[in-house]
């Protein structure tokens, strides 16, 4: 039969399977070539898929972006056959005008498709930030609380004093209905491939960096704000394109510092902080990331259990209730992966240790902990160590002035048979987990218990019971005075006035009494930010001068930052100092 490719009976078959609505079209149109019924039953059978897209969301306006897609193809196949007799198209210039309806109704009806939603496993409680533009607003808070079933896992949490100082602005929370309570429980699958957690090395803070074996990223904290740039480049360097999972365990500096520059450098998934707000500007840069961005911030509260996939899960084991002070406050995680566990603490304190307690009891059993407040001894209880028997502890440390971490809680890990790796010692730990073996990159820190021996009554009595007799010594021979032994130290920094980002050098010129350059000289420059301290070292070389170099980063504007300077040489100490404000 002779005649279009619209009237050939194969072809009408091939439209009611590839596209049903034009093959019923054709099928009416031909009908004196179907004469029997089966046609007509197949091709109602494959519209159905099409009819039931229309009860989905948006599907009418799937439906609409199909036809003007084919729309769009019949024009394109009018201007090229010059016709197309089944859409009554007679020339190209109705083709043309075919097209051109076609690809507007596509962009048109393509705009109404619905964005996809993200699936979410467990929804506590939601944060959006709102808040005027200017640089004067205050970003707002707004909450929507749904409390899960607690899991079944526990935590640890760690303490640490407030070393963020108020500023003038302030944030605020306004809470909102409380959903019913949700009791679903994760079940995790079995272990398949290796899951790696990181504990950067971030000075004095916290920065923790998990990736499952699918590819999957959750990062909890990160680090200060002067850390923000090496630790973006750090993520890159594992090959993350999106941070699944972004934990601020509390809103303390060392903590969320280099947040927001993870919020502004990737693609982000979900976002857990602790309610409670500090007013802080580092507080408030995070905010700002998060509103530029129009994401939103769950609450992070005990009950909170997450399926990260490929058989790891995340409980939420703190904060427990509520508490003005934000070490308190701190998020407590739980990351189990087959018969490995690793429990990020924050800086939970003692009474969220005692919390956990009550609540978990044993379940607290975790195979690595990260240490509480970097090693405070406000954190590590002996009961709390007891509850997780930890096989290895890691402590995120740096120099700094607290004295972190104690003696005593060094001992009470030792006590607890835990292999202690520490940041300052040994740069970032690496730990990797196929779900049964945990392996780390390096060898564990040696502890050296403190070699005390306290003079008793008992041991000072028998030592002068034996002590030999006096015997008269000769008149001293009298010496020459030696000159009068001294230091000297003097600091220049590159730039009084920097901007923020800036790269500032500090030079310290170190001398005796005698004005010779001391070469050899430890320095320590210590800055007080505005919300933390951060301490550099350096040496005297034989020109009696020690360059510090530093990157002030996203440091407060017009907040004078001090810098206090100690010099140690020869037995000796001397003191200078130095200042910038960041413009």
């Amino acid at each position: 039969m002779k005649g279009s490719l619209s009237e050939k009976k194969w072809f009408t078959w091939l439209m009611l399977f590839l596209v049903s609505p034009y093959g019923i079209y054709l099928l009416l149109k031909n009908r004196e070539q179907f004469p029997n019924t089966l046609p007509y039953v197949v091709g109602c059978i494959f519209a159905i898929p099409y009819l039931g897209i229309l009860f989905t969301e948006g599907g009418v306006w799937v439906l609409l972006t199909y036809s003007a897609a084919l729309l769009l193809f019949a024009g394109i196949v009018g201007i090229i056959k010059g016709s197309v007799s089944s859409l009554k198209i007679s020339n190209r210039k109705v083709a043309g005008i075919t097209f051109v309806v076609g690809f507007v109704a596509f962009l048109s009806f393509g705009n109404g498709l619905p964005e996809a939603k993200q699936t979410q496993a467990i929804i506590d409680e939601e944060t959006q930030v709102n808040g005027d533009s200017s640089t004067d607003a205050k970003p707002v808070t707004n909450i929507d609380e749904t409390v899960a079933k607690p899991p079944s896992s526990s935590k640890q949490q760690e303490t640490k004093k407030n070393e963020d100082e108020d500023m003038s602005s302030t944030s605020s929370i306004e809470e909102k209905e409380e959903p019913e309570k949700d009791t679903t429980v994760t079940v995790a699958s079995e272990p398949n491939g290796e899951m790696s957690v990181h504990f950067v090395d971030v000075g004095q803070g916290s920065a923790q960096v998990i990736i499952t074996p699918s590819g999957k990223t959750m990062v909890i904290d990160s680090g200060n704000n002067d850390d923000e740039d090496d630790m973006v480049a750090y993520l890159a360097n594992l090959g993350v394109k999106r941070v699944d999972y972004l934990i601020g365990s509390h809103p303390d500096a060392d903590h969320i510092g280099g947040m927001d520059a993870v919020i502004d450098s990737y693609d982000i998934g979900e976002i857990y902080m602790p309610k409670i707000s500090a007013n802080t500007q580092t507080f408030e840069s995070v905010l700002q990331s998060i509103k530029n961005k129009g994401l939103k911030v769950k609450t992070g509260t005990q009950g909170i259990s997450l399926d990260i996939g490929d058989g790891i899960t995340a409980d939420f084991l703190a904060p427990i209730g509520s508490s003005s002070d934000r070490n308190e406050m701190s998020i407590v995680v739980k990351v189990t992966y087959g018969e490995n566990s690793f429990l990020f603490t924050g800086d939970a304190d003692e009474r969220s240790e005692s919390e956990m307690i009550t609540q978990y009891g044993t379940k607290l059993d975790s195979t690595v902990l990260a240490v509480g407040h970097h090693g405070s001894n406000g954190s590590s209880t002996s009961d709390f160590l007891e509850r997780v028997k930890p096989s290895y502890a890691v402590i995120q440390v740096g120099k700094n002035s607290y004295g972190h971490p104690t003696p005593e809680v060094l001992e009470r890990l030792n006590n607890v048979g835990a292999e202690i790796y520490r940041n300052d010692e040994q740069g970032t730990i690496i730990f990797t987990s196929n779900g049964y073996n945990v392996k780390v990159n390096t060898n564990a820190w040696e502890y050296k218990a403190p070699k005390t021996k306290p003079k008793t009554e008992e041991t000072t009595k028998e030592d002068s019971e034996t002590a030999p007799a006096a015997t008269p010594t000769p008149p001293p021979v009298e010496e020459k005075p030696k000159a009068k032994q001294s230091l000297s130290a003097a600091a220049t920094i590159s730039n009084a006035t920097p901007t923020q980002n800036s790269n500032l050098i500090v030079s310290v010129t170190v001398k005796d009494g005698q004005g010779n350059a001391v070469s050899g000289a430890e320095v320590t420059l210590t800055l007080h930010y505005k919300s933390t301290e951060t301490i550099y070292t350096g040496v005297t070389g034989a020109n009696g001068v020690a360059d510090i170099s530093f990157r002030i980063g996203r440091a407060a504007k017009g907040f004078t930052v001090d810098g206090d300077i100690n010099v140690t040489a020869n037995g000796l100490t001397t003191h200078t100092s130095t200042a910038f404000t960041p413009q």
